[in-house]
């Protein structure tokens, strides 16, 4: 028993849109220091969804928070595959997994619905979230075949 709670890993997960810079900088490395797994931020296009009067953009933060960690791993807990073009979301990724030295975990999601507390960042982006959810996950599914595509093009 001893054994098996010495291996469980815990993870930590931020609101970047209540802090400065400095401050997520300072839980990141306090985090890595005291031997959490992963720091884990939000990918949201608008602070209002997690009241916050403002909500930096996930794979720049990531990107940033990657130069500042040597050890922890990082990603995005979660990305709204529809409010983020395939390629773009794969260079993204793959970029913070360059810098990070390949600590990134991503985590991808369908989205809510039209009448979901997120809906607004996709009707702000012009887009109109999908009823249902056979819908969302369709679009989770050809997202994951361009990220697929894009990261083994001879597969």
């Amino acid at each position: 028993m001893r054994d098996t709670l010495t291996s469980v890993k815990f993870d930590l997960q931020i609101n970047p849109g209540v802090a400065s810079w400095p401050t997520i900088r300072e839980v990141a490395l306090a985090a890595e220091d005291v031997g959490f797994s992963t720091l884990w931020t939000m990918d949201h296009l608008q602070g209002s969804v997690m009241r916050a009067p403002d909500m930096p953009e996930c794979f720049s933060l990531l990107g940033a928070l990657a130069a500042a960690t040597s050890t922890i791993g990082l990603g995005p807990l979660v990305v709204n595959v529809g409010n983020r073009h395939p390629g773009v979301l794969a260079n993204a990724a793959a970029t913070v997994q360059l810098v990070s030295g390949g600590r990134l975990f991503l985590g991808l999601g369908a989205g809510g619905g039209p009448t979901s507390a997120t809906a607004r960042e996709r009707l702000a982006l012009g887009i109109v979230p999908p009823a249902t959810v056979a819908e969302r996950h369709a679009i989770l599914e050809s997202t994951l075949d361009v990220l697929d595509e894009m990261w083994s093009p001879t597969r």
